[in-house]
């Protein structure tokens, strides 16, 4: 008799587990997005010989991080600007490069966005700033 009862609550735990696998999960989708996220600190320069400067974010920086993002699978980027500025062709350039991606961008002042640092956020699809940020300028 506890044979007959022990078999039966183990079919029956069979049957509630394959149950629930079978229909409980059915409409789930696990989310598989993925975000770059960029660090544009410094001070804005044009582009030297070898494309990434030791201090600061020149265009050519910007160009080869995007790319890499993209081929990497970036479904988004995301850039954190820390800079009050720098030379204005390079602002310009940097901004564009930002506004030419395929995938969303996000631009987030962390200390400072101020003047070529604002200009090149504004290629970005959203902007967001704490209060505390010191930004404008331009």
């Amino acid at each position: 008799m506890l044979y007959m009862k022990k078999s039966v609550l183990l079919l029956s735990l069979v049957f509630t587990v394959s149950t629930v696998a079978a229909f409980g999960f059915q409409g789930f989708q696990q989310d598989r997005s993925r975000a770059a996220l960029i660090d544009l600190s410094g001070t804005i320069t044009a582009s030297g010989g070898g494309g990434f400067s030791s201090s600061g974010i020149t265009p050519e920086q910007v160009r080869d991080l995007n790319d890499q993002a993209v081929n990497q699978g970036a479904d988004a980027i995301i850039y954190e600007i820390n800079s009050g500025g720098g030379a204005i062709v390079a602002s310009k350039e940097v901004y564009r490069e930002i506004e030419d991606v395929d995938v969303p961008t996000v631009c987030r002042f962390r200390d400072v966005a101020a003047s070529g640092g604002y200009m090149i956020a504004l290629g970005c699809d959203e902007i967001v700033a704490d209060s505390a940020s010191l930004t404008g300028s331009i």
